[in-house]
């Protein structure tokens, strides 16, 4: 069996994130592998029970380099990883792992990533650099293979799949809601200061649709603030879930989804939710067209909001199973190539 070092955004509290995570963990563990996870937090463990799981603190720096001793491959996985619009600390370390890892002689994969935006040159060089030299590369849209075909990358060397988190049976993972009632679930962050439209927009929904508002806040440290100024000065009420089976229970139970994060609507789609995006990053531009959702930009369009929920509908469970299958072809991959490994392909 071969040795996968997980590196993402993982341990800082992100439901994305952590169920990205959860699904790499799940897919390989399928096919006997071992798996380590470079994480900040010692709650991966708890995350990814009942799994024997090796985990290393990723800002520990000898820690970092037992990790890159211990395995056979580093795994980029899933997620925005390599973009550079939240400045350039980001890139930096991801991009300084994979050189660590090349100076100790350890191959590398990038999965299922969505690329971009890269604002600077250096960091468009940097990366087209990077993903030549990946053992195996795959991307979750078509925007980000087109990206690294525009940085130089052979077309023939990408693989296009889809967001590990689509292989996840959320449904059977998610606990019975906890509010009975009807409602609207919204998913929101800040943004560039745009996101004081919604306190605008949002009294209207609830005027027009009846609804109460729940907002879910999908990475606590960012979104909570947020919610709880909506709640204090629009209404609703802000989701108490104490784990991932406990926020998934929120999206079960709502009417409509509402998300500006990737992977809220993700969860939506899972669970056969209608739902409506509220677009500011061209990862939710990409997941809308393909699902052919309901979607506003984070602008004076947020006045149709109202209408856009009454209109909402579930994506077609054909485009769906589309996506899931390529997401389970994304994990068979990387499986294939631990067992190339290990010598057992």
């Amino acid at each position: 069996m071969a040795k996968f070092l997980l590196l993402g955004y993982y341990g800082y509290g992100n439901a994305g994130d952590e169920a990205v995570l959860l699904a790499l963990a799940q897919g390989l563990e399928r096919g006997g592998h071992e798996i380590g996870v470079l994480s900040a937090s010692s709650q991966t463990e708890k995350l990814l029970a009942p799994m024997s799981v090796r985990t290393f603190n990723r800002l520990k720096p000898l820690e970092i380099v037992w990790g890159l001793l211990w395995c056979d491959l580093l795994v980029l996985g899933g997620g925005s990883l390599l973009q550079d619009v939240t400045g350039p600390f980001s890139l930096h370390y991801y991009l300084g792992l994979i050189q660590l890892a090349k100076m100790l002689g350890k191959p590398y994969a990038l999965c299922a990533q969505g690329l971009g935006p890269l604002l600077r040159k250096g960091s468009q060089k940097r990366v087209g650099r990077i993903a030549k030299g990946a053992r195996h590369l795959s991307v979750r849209d078509p925007k980000s293979r087109e990206l690294l075909v525009d940085l130089g990358v052979e077309p023939s060397q990408i693989q296009l799949v889809a967001d590990p988190v689509w292989s996840l049976p959320l449904a059977e993972v998610a606990t019975d809601p906890p509010i009975e009632e009807p409602y609207l679930l919204f998913a929101l962050r800040p943004w560039q200061g745009r996101e004081e439209l919604l306190f605008e927009a949002l009294p209207g929904v609830m005027r027009q649709t009846g609804l109460p508002i729940v907002y879910a806040t999908m990475h606590p440290e960012f979104d909570l603030p947020l919610a709880r100024r909506l709640a204090a000065e629009v209404g609703g009420q802000v989701a108490e879930a104490h784990s991932f089976s406990e926020l998934l229970g929120y999206f079960a139970g709502a009417q409509v989804v509402c998300a500006m994060r990737l992977h809220a609507l993700i969860f939506a789609a899972l669970l056969g939710k209608r739902s409506v995006a509220i677009s500011y990053d061209p990862k939710v531009d990409a997941l809308v067209e393909e699902l052919g959702i309901q979607a506003l930009e984070l602008d004076e369009e947020l006045s149709a909001l109202a209408v856009a929920i009454a209109r909402a509908a579930p994506p077609q469970k054909k485009q769906v199973s589309s996506v899931v299958e390529r997401a389970k072809v994304g994990l068979e991959l990387l499986r294939a190539l631990g067992r190339e490994l290990d010598g057992t392909n």
